[in-house]
């Protein structure tokens, strides 16, 4: 076992649990520091039916804000754990304080909808500084239509605006919802969503959402104003958005009606109103079938000077012939977009050699050491779990610029969950197991660290952290359960990890960071909770703080 790094949790038999207090970080060999993410189980996998439709911990998303001098992390997932029939969404939220993230919200349920087998479906959330807003699918009211809904929740998982719908076709599904914040402009906060119809032939749908604030009590207001198609002619459009400026919206999908789509990736720009900017749209990823080559499942990931990081997957297509599974290779682009919208090629990247590339996604942020010039640099991280249900889950950061290119080393991989399925059980528990993709991984970045120069604080040598949600199946639990991990983004010196390097072999072994109790931050960052039998006598405590030590692992390498 090699050294422990900052955080570790510890539970024993007596169901004692404790969050250590901070300490400096380990080093390695050459003196770099380890930093291990921390890690919270959100949520346990248990709760509901253990058949087709019973539902599992899935498609969790994130996102973080500072309110009130204070920075929260919101995160909303579907959860089998409710006492209504079939999944429903829930929200937690943790407060990030100098000692460590603290749970002000814990599993919060936050639809109550009943009718239909897909009560709430791949949530998405954006904010606007003040409050959260939210998205979902849902067939409660017609069980072969299935709408999409808005609402907002604040910083504690409330509901502070009852859920809307914002869709209108009623012939066939809308799903796959994704959200960004546009920015907010005389008082009022804009935010585009998007769905998919695979009726009608097909249709891409963006939505535009109007977050204000009552002048006299200061009540949040939300308003739909439009409904628009971005493009037509993709019926299972795993679609996503990035903010280009407050009038512009990058927004990206697959193009076809096949699985995967015959024609491959498109991108299009569209203004304020939703409409598309004329000349906008591009084929970023073009399906060759006669070699075999088929493009799917785009996610975006905002860089420096307008500029944004594009990754599609790469399939072979034996999926088209059995409904089963072909291979996934993930091929990264950096486009510009210019002043009147043209998407502008600078650069890519193909064949990436990273673990699990299937569902994986991408999320922008500051990582690692600073430069010559004294700023840190924007990197891209790309997180990845098994398809199987039996693994880790990752996050391998890339760097990008004009003088360097790409650039990636095999020892920037974090493992930043001992539990991770991108699929397999989402699969089993969903409405159509075993022939459709289900979970889909989501991170932010630039979350500022309020542990960070803190004397004994939280990652204190860490400035900015990566925030994840993951889900993945412990050995003692039914389910999936539902996680969220704290990664190290920009720091004050070059991080590290053994020289081996992550496992990535499904086998959690102890290689990894440990997995904290969210209740152990309730009270105060940095506090232990007892959760059975108390140790009787000094003793006692001291036989806990020795398999303490006994239990440090960890390892984990970054420059």
């Amino acid at each position: 076992m090699s050294q422990r790094a900052l955080w570790t949790s510890v539970v024993t038999a007596a169901g004692f649990f404790c969050l250590l207090s901070p300490a400096s970080a380990a080093e390695d060999a050459n003196g770099l520091k380890i930093i291990q993410p921390a890690i919270f189980e959100i949520a346990q996998g248990h709760g509901g039916k253990t058949t087709k439709n019973g539902g599992t911990h899935e498609q969790g998303v994130v996102t973080a804000f500072a309110k009130d001098g204070r920075q929260y992390v919101v995160t909303v997932y579907m959860s089998p754990d409710t006492d209504m029939p079939y999944w429903q969404c829930k929200c937690s939220s943790f407060e990030l304080t100098e000692k460590g993230p603290k749970v002000v919200a814990d599993n919060v349920q936050i639809s109550f909808n009943e009718g239909g087998m897909r009560n709430c479906n791949r949530p998405a959330v954006a904010h606007d500084g003040q409050n959260v807003v939210w998205t979902y699918g849902s067939d409660y009211m017609d069980p072969n239509t299935t709408y999409i809904y808005a609402g907002v929740l604040n910083e504690q998982c409330g509901k502070v605006v009852p859920d809307m719908q914002i869709s209108t076709t009623n012939n066939n599904d809308n799903g796959g919802t994704s959200m960004v914040f546009n920015g907010t402009v005389d008082g009022v906060s804009r935010f585009v969503a998007t769905s998919f119809e695979n009726g009608n032939g097909g249709i891409a749908w963006a939505y535009g959402l109007s977050l204000s604030y009552d002048e006299e009590t200061g009540d949040p207001i939300l308003k739909r104003d439009f409904e628009k198609k971005a493009y037509t002619g993709t019926n299972i459009a795993r679609q996503k958005v990035a903010p280009i400026d407050n009038d512009r919206t990058l927004y990206c999908g697959p193009d076809g009606n096949q699985r995967p789509p015959e024609r491959g990736v498109v991108c299009v720009v569209l203004d304020k109103t939703g409409n598309v900017i004329p000349g906008s749209r591009m084929t970023i990823a073009k399906t060759d079938k006669t070699q075999d080559i088929y493009y799917n499942q785009p996610t975006i990931a905002v860089l420096d000077y307008n500029r944004f990081a594009i990754q599609v997957l790469r399939s072979n297509g034996e999926g088209r012939k059995d409904n089963g599974k072909g291979s996934n290779n993930a091929e990264l682009y950096i486009y510009e977009v210019s002043e009147d919208s043209q998407l502008i090629l600078k650069s890519q990247m193909t064949n990436i050699e990273t673990t699990f590339q299937t569902h994986s996604s991408i999320c922008s942020g500051q990582y690692g050491a600073p430069g010559t010039s004294g700023q840190h640099a924007t990197s891209i991280a790309m997180i990845a779990a098994p398809p199987t249900g039996v693994g880790q889950g990752m996050m391998q950061m890339l760097s990008w610029s004009p003088e360097t290119d790409f650039m990636i080393d095999s020892r920037d991989e974090w493992i930043i969950s001992e539990y991770a399925d991108s699929g397999h059980q989402s699969n089993m528990y969903g409405a159509n197991p075993n022939n459709q993709g289900r979970d889909f991984m989501n991170c932010i970045g630039n979350v500022p660290n309020p542990g960070y120069g803190v004397e004994g604080g939280f990652m204190p040598t860490v400035k900015t952290l990566f925030v994840a949600p993951m889900s993945g199946k412990k050995p003692d639990q039914a389910k999936n359960a539902q996680f969220l991990s704290f990664i190290p983004g920009a720091s004050d010196a070059p991080l590290t990890t053994p020289a081996d390097g992550p496992s990535g072999d499904g086998d959690p072994s102890g290689d990894g960071p440990d997995i904290l109790a969210p209740d152990s931050l309730t009270e105060q960052a940095g506090a232990c909770s007892v959760a059975a039998p108390r140790p009787s006598s000094n003793n006692d405590w001291a036989a806990l703080g020795l398999l303490a030590l006994g239990m440090f692992i960890g390892r984990r390498r970054n420059t």
